[in-house]
């Protein structure tokens, strides 16, 4: 009978436990959405109304002015195709040739890390 009542207290002390890890979730699950919420609110009060009669944005803009493309690879059709803005792309490039040179000079001046990640000629390219 002790034994049986042990198991018991143990049992109700185990669905306990399991009973508060799913209250403090749904606490936080609460807590999140309750916090996204008040985000949206206050993120739509500050937005301004929509510009009328020319002032603000330009709504005559067109979108094949802006953007070029569709871009598709091998075997897609127009529909799964990409577009690019060509300002952005060329900013974009410059940013990816200098990190890309900064991280050819630090392999060039790492011979031995390079040698441990599989580059076996890094370090005959350094002497």
């Amino acid at each position: 009978a002790v034994i049986a009542a042990g198991a018991d207290l143990r049992r109700e002390a185990l669905a306990e436990n399991l009973w508060r890890g799913k209250e403090l979730e749904l606490g936080r699950r609460v807590a999140f959405l309750e916090s996204l919420l008040q985000h949206a609110a206050t993120d739509w009060s500050k937005r301004r109304a929509p510009p009328t009669d020319g002032e603000g944005i330009n709504d005559n803009h067109v979108f094949g002015e802006v953007y070029a493309g569709p871009f598709v690879h091998r075997g897609q059709s127009l529909e799964q195709g990409f577009f690019v803005n060509p300002t952005s792309a060329m900013l974009q490039e410059r940013v990816e040739l200098d990190r890309r040179a900064r991280l050819m000079e630090w392999r060039k001046n790492h011979p031995v890390t390079m040698f441990f990640t599989g580059d076996y000629g890094a370090i005959a390219r350094a002497l």
